[in-house]
């Protein structure tokens, strides 16, 4: 079985990512009134909450979803790859090169 994404950022999507989203506005809300829209897509929004919590969670801020900022998230609660493993579709996380991985990667019928 392929390993989980260490990575995630804009233009990443998926329904992990409306949890995400849901999870960061009780962290830290809404930065500067920016509409959240829970569409499965990581957008602007999403990485200004981002950035506002690895802020405040005195981790690299960088808007990405990286192994650190994940950790960070575990420890508070959100278990990412739990959200992304029941997801009724694949999530695509796209990484600092450019690729696309997915998950959970789905075999067979």
């Amino acid at each position: 079985m392929a390993d989980f994404p260490t990575h995630a950022q804009k233009g990443s999507n998926g329904e992990v990512f409306n949890h995400l989203g849901a999870f960061l506005l009780g962290k830290v809300g809404n930065p500067e009134g920016m509409k959240f829209d829970p569409d499965g897509k990581y957008g602007d929004t999403l990485a200004a909450m981002l950035k506002l919590y690895q802020r405040a969670s005195g981790i690299e801020v960088d808007g990405h979803c990286g192994p650190q900022t994940q950790a960070t998230l575990f420890h508070d609660g959100f278990n990412f790859k739990r959200f992304a493993s029941i997801s009724y579709s694949t999530n695509m996380f796209l990484q600092p090169d450019g690729r696309s991985e997915y998950w959970p990667v789905r075999t067979g019928r």
